[in-house]
């Protein structure tokens, strides 16, 4: 029973397109996850169902954006941590769910202050203005520090953890 449904839920992931948010698209993914989900009813700490749940509900928060999907990415792989916190990827999961909120901020901040500001337009890559480091550093500085200390967690696991140190 449990093999049939961690090959279900498989089957309904494995067609999956990260990023793609046709109805169809989040459809198969909700399978998947309330699949992934009914092997953790059965067995609670199997680490594949909370890393999948994990893995998809990050896909699926991104286009277009929920945070709470983002939220709910990082309980499973937390969840994950209290059953083997000697594992690294969890803590890189948690690094690039962390990062990926909070460089998503610095874009909406940005485009915020272009479209109010239209002669003084800042670039990607120039330094956000005084006022908006502020609003930035209050709404994401808890998440980027979480962010840097899971990932530098991940690297004293793992110190050739390529993916984390980059």
């Amino acid at each position: 029973m449990l093999n049939a449904r961690l090959y279900l839920a498989t089957a309904y992931a494995s067609p999956y397109i990260p990023g793609a948010p046709s109805e169809q698209n989040q459809r198969l993914a909700r399978l998947a996850v309330a699949d992934y989900k009914g092997v953790l009813a059965l067995e609670p700490e199997n680490l594949s169902a909370i890393d999948a749940i994990g893995a998809l509900l990050f896909q699926m928060a991104g286009t277009p954006f929920h945070p709470d999907q983002f939220l709910e990415s990082k309980a499973y792989h937390q969840k994950h941590l209290l059953i083997r916190p000697d594992d690294p990827e969890p803590y890189y999961w948690i690094g690039v769910i962390d990062w990926t909120w909070s460089y998503r901020g610095n874009g909406e901040l940005r485009r915020q202050h272009n479209r109010d500001m239209p002669g003084q337009q800042i670039s990607e890559v120039d330094p956000l203005p005084a006022d908006l480091r502020v609003v930035y550093l209050r709404d994401f500085g808890p998440l980027i520090d979480e962010g840097i200390a899971a990932l530098r967690h991940a690297i004293s696991i793992r110190p050739d953890y390529d993916d984390a140190m980059a």
